[in-house]
């Protein structure tokens, strides 16, 4: 929902113009799973890449994991603030 209607709006700015709709479907979880040689990474939230023009596995990997968190993170936030219903 882009842009909700005024009769469906939770909330509106001081010229009412709608700015929140009601809860959307629950979006999962983004998650990684491994077949064979999982890395046990830890998500963290900064990455240094040594050299940017040839990046190692390693780097990438880790890479998608820091990612994978914020959109988790993100997700949270959206059902916490009822944005996004919770099942």
């Amino acid at each position: 929902m882009a842009n909700p209607k005024p009769q469906d709006s939770q909330l509106a700015d001081s010229a009412q113009n709608p700015m929140i709709g009601s809860a959307q479907t629950l979006i999962a979880d983004l998650s990684i799973t491994y077949t064979t040689d999982d890395p046990g990474l830890t998500a963290g939230a900064a990455l240094t890449v040594a050299d940017g023009d040839t990046p190692t596995v390693a780097e990438l990997l880790q890479g998608v994991h820091n990612i994978n968190a914020k959109v988790n993170a993100i997700l949270d936030i959206l059902e916490a603030h009822g944005l996004m219903k919770d099942a």
